[in-house]
């Protein structure tokens, strides 16, 4: 019975369906999006409604991360009626995208010996990880990145070297340090055959991958060089403002104990996990694949000290919950060799692990999931939202429209207010990250702003020696510093 019900892939597609709509459901009710996603969103706004690449109307910044995110959300904005309408139709745009590309994921699992059960625990592990769950319904670009990430390493397997490059291209628009993932693929097919090892060998291997890698290198160029024409510069500020962000306000983000914490009980399936992936890495190329971009991409922002930006990570989380899922398949498989009728109690204990009652643990209830997720954390998301929606919309209504606006989080001020911001951390002013060790006040003593809008406790210090600002209005509640907003006006 057990048996007959596990080889029906109907069932258990209709049960991934409907898990990923739950999510997808839930995900629903966040009308928020995260600071940095309303600053490309501005760009997109921008684009659609001005033809301007830029987040300031009469600037030249280029601070977006992700430019295909941008210029795609820009379609949203040139045919809704309203920028309010283009939010909720590119929210559920990003939903089905989410839930079409983890379909597709667990289904290409599935064809490589997963067993469709492992498969479904997995889907309900990654999102209910809150950081996945939250980055990738926020606005940002990462069900971009999840969806031609396994894009990429499915036409790898399928032999299609020139749309691995193609897709290796668009990955570059995604997130520049995303075309590493053409690297990884090209050197694990040079591993993964041995043929290769000689002169011979390395010449056929140069003469399978030419094409591919010239039409790659081939697009980036022409990318490179149509955005030095029009911006000045052939790439994005972002990565430098970052790396100096970092330095500057001294962020370094040791994630390692934070998901180990989340994981709880399920890491003892990683092991096992790695132990048969590293037997069998050559047979399970798209699991190898997925743990090398995984590793790789996680050295690289650690290396680069990124701050506290959790949506950077969720390459190791691809990582670490294939191996799990790996590790529960080598146990499943185990049991199944020795005794057929002991899947029922591994199923059991599968479904016991994701219903925890252990308060450690609490990250893997399904239950606790929907109430952290919609009742604390989207409940508090939107306060901050409407906080920050409220704020730059009363700049908005209250002031002249040449008048600058200093802010730290330029994304929601940005988006509302429709004023010349400068971002006291850099993003959009380079030059304020680059003189900030220097002068932390340089982006007050270089630019002037009629308006500083920030939490009154971070500049209640600096307001001290600079009488010259008054307080003008408040917005929120005086109780959490985070979910409150002053906006100072230079008298």
């Amino acid at each position: 019975m057990l048996k007959n019900i596990q080889n029906n892939t109907a069932i258990f597609d209709s049960i991934k369906i409907l898990t990923l709509s739950i999510f997808g459901y839930l995900a629903s009710f966040s009308d928020w999006s995260l600071d940095d996603a309303m600053i490309t969103l501005q760009y997109s706004k921008n684009i659609a409604l001005y033809g301007i690449y830029s987040f300031n109307l009469n600037g030249n910044d280029f601070a977006t991360t992700s430019i295909f995110h941008t210029l795609f959300s820009s379609l949203f904005y040139f045919f809704s009626s309203s920028p309010d309408i283009a939010l909720q139709n590119l929210k559920f745009f990003e939903i089905l995208l989410v839930i079409f590309t983890l379909f597709i994921l667990t289904k290409t699992f599935e064809k490589r010996g997963i067993n469709p059960f492992i498969s479904i625990v997995f889907l309900i592990l990654f999102l209910s990880n809150n950081n996945n769950y939250t980055y990738l319904f926020s606005g940002m670009e990462l069900p971009w990145y999840l969806f031609f990430v396994t894009m990429i390493i499915l036409a790898y397997e399928k032999k299609y070297f020139l749309l691995v490059g193609l897709l290796g291209f668009i990955l570059f628009l995604v997130r520049p340090e995303a075309v590493l993932v053409f690297g990884i693929i090209v050197l694990f097919d040079f591993i993964r055959s041995k043929k290769y090892f000689s002169w011979a060998g390395i010449v056929n291997f140069i003469r399978k991958w030419f094409a591919a890698s010239f039409l790659l290198i081939s697009l980036i160029s022409i990318d490179l060089i149509v955005f030095y024409c029009l911006k000045g510069q052939p790439l994005p500020d972002t990565g430098e403002v970052k790396f100096l962000t970092a330095q500057n306000w001294g962020y370094f983000y040791t994630y390692l104990p934070t998901l180990f914490s989340q994981i709880g009980v399920w890491s003892i399936f990683i092991l096992p996990g790695l132990y048969l992936l590293l037997k069998n890495y050559n047979k399970l190329s798209v699991f190898s694949i997925f743990l090398l971009f995984s590793f790789v991409m996680t050295v690289l922002y650690s290396l680069l000290l990124l701050p506290k930006s959790q949506w950077y990570y969720l390459p190791f989380h691809i990582g670490v919950y294939i191996l799990i899922m790996l590790g529960m398949q080598m146990v499943y498989q185990l049991i199944l060799d020795k005794k057929t009728s002991v899947l029922i109690y591994f199923n059991t204990i599968c479904l016991a692990l994701i219903f925890p009652t252990q308060p450690d643990f609490y990250h893997f209830s399904t239950f606790d999931l929907i109430r952290i997720n919609t009742k604390q954390l989207i409940s508090r998301e939107k306060k901050r939202h409407n906080i920050n929606r409220a704020a730059g919309l009363w700049i908005k209504n209250n002031t002249q429209e040449t008048d600058t606006v200093a802010v730290a989080n330029i994304g929601y001020i940005g988006y509302y207010a429709d004023r010349h911001i400068v971002d006291i951390v850099g993003l959009l002013n380079p030059d304020i990250a680059r003189n900030h060790r220097n002068d932390v006040y340089y982006w007050y003593n270089t630019y002037k702003p009629k308006y500083i809008v920030d939490k009154y406790r971070g500049l209640k210090k600096y307001l001290k020696r600079h009488p010259e600002y008054e307080v003008v209005k408040v917005i929120g509640s005086a109780k959490y510093n985070n979910e409150r907003m002053v906006i100072f006006k230079h008298k």
